[in-house]
């Protein structure tokens, strides 16, 4: 389901790519960390809002949506893990959509 999410970003960052970039969202890497962290994980960010996927039972994820500063907080500053931030340039439209 995640990477689902994922491929569907890429194809249309990938069909907007011809247009002129106008707006920006960002794709955040979470390093892994030792114990229930183990596998890493990634979100999007959008403005002051951050979505990400989170398992809520065995084999049942389910899409959550935090504050920036509070996702923030949380995995780089409590769990003590590295954020990566990829910019993403993309055409208004594809914003739009992608949101």
């Amino acid at each position: 389901m995640v990477r689902a999410a994922l491929v569907l970003a890429a194809v249309v960052v990938a069909r907007a790519a011809t247009a002129s970039p106008t707006a920006y969202f960002d794709y955040l890497y979470i390093e892994a960390n030792e114990g229930g962290s183990s596998g890493g994980h990634v979100a999007v960010r959008f403005g002051d809002e951050t979505y990400h996927f989170q398992q809520v039972s065995l084999g049942l994820l389910q899409l959550q949506r935090n504050d920036a500063a509070d996702f923030v907080h949380r995995y780089a500053g409590i769990e003590n893990r590295p954020i990566h931030v990829s910019r993403i340039a993309v055409p208004a439209d594809a914003y739009r959509r992608l949101r």
